[in-house]
């Protein structure tokens, strides 16, 4: 085990003493502190993983929160490989490699698995946890973005270079299909609503593509601003946000029930 000595990016960490609602919506305010820092891999922050257990909130390239055993599991697309980083003392227990150029991580609805996105290579990682090695790496095309799961076997996928939204069969570790959701340009960000059955991406031309991802349709096309990069969700309510929030600002609106929350570039 080692603990990172030479990245010149954190992690950060962040405590909350309350939840993190809009203000609007009747609750108080949340709260967060700073807790520290520690040495990660990589350059360039644009993906937050949020610890429910500790109440804390993890922000670097690309990161994940792994509560029960107090890691977080690191992005490192330098070496092509992922770390996992005791959250309280920064020490690395392990180094697995994936493929190339990797950006976001997503962990699996039964938390077994992570799954990386190999943007350069054009690949989908499964990382088994238990096991700390990758399993399978499935055959997409290079531009992958943020992912979200929609179904014990379905994944989909955003990627960017090809403006389209791929779409991942785990049974059968294979890609298949693309939805090409039209006006949304240059993909990133990637929520979904289960009460909606509904995916969110964000769009670099200033959209949000709302796409039913059973059907394989776009809905709506929503005008969200310049710049919007990540974008998260849970029980029913979606939110993007741009990198840095240039601009600080948020609106809102509702589609079949869920609340949408963005903020502009």
């Amino acid at each position: 085990m080692e603990k990172l000595a030479y990245s010149h990016w954190p992690v950060a960490l962040f405590a909350a003493a309350s939840l993190a609602v809009p203000a609007h919506a009747g609750a108080p305010a949340a709260s967060f502190v700073k807790t520290g820092t520690i040495a990660a891999p990589d350059a360039g922050w644009d993906i937050a993983g949020w610890d429910a257990t500790h109440g804390k909130l993890l922000v670097a390239h690309g990161v994940l929160a792994l509560p029960d055993e107090n890691l977080a599991l690191v992005a490192s697309s330098k070496d092509n490989t992922v770390r996992l980083i005791k959250e309280t003392s920064g020490i690395e227990v392990a180094r697995i490699p994936v493929g190339e150029d990797h950006d976001a991580v997503l962990l699996s609805l039964d938390g077994k698995n992570a799954f990386v996105m190999d943007a350069g290579g054009g690949a989908l990682s499964v990382v088994n946890l238990a096991q700390r090695k990758e399993t399978q790496r499935i055959a997409l095309k290079p531009g992958l973005e943020f992912p979200v799961q929609y179904a014990p076997n379905k994944v989909a996928v955003n990627n960017e270079d090809l403006s389209e939204i791929e779409l991942v069969d785990l049974y059968t570790s294979k890609m298949a299909g693309a939805i090409a959701p039209t006006g949304c340009k240059v993909p990133t960000g990637m929520a979904y609503d289960a009460v909606t059955g509904l995916a969110l991406s964000t769009c670099a031309n200033g959209k949000a593509a709302l796409v039913d991802l059973a059907s394989r349709k776009l809905v709506a096309l929503v005008s969200i601003g310049l710049g919007p990069d990540t974008a998260s969700g849970t029980a029913g309510i979606v939110a993007s946000s741009s990198p840095g929030a240039r601009a600080g600002r948020f609106r809102s609106s509702t589609w079949r029930g869920a609340s949408l929350w963005w903020s502009l570039g």
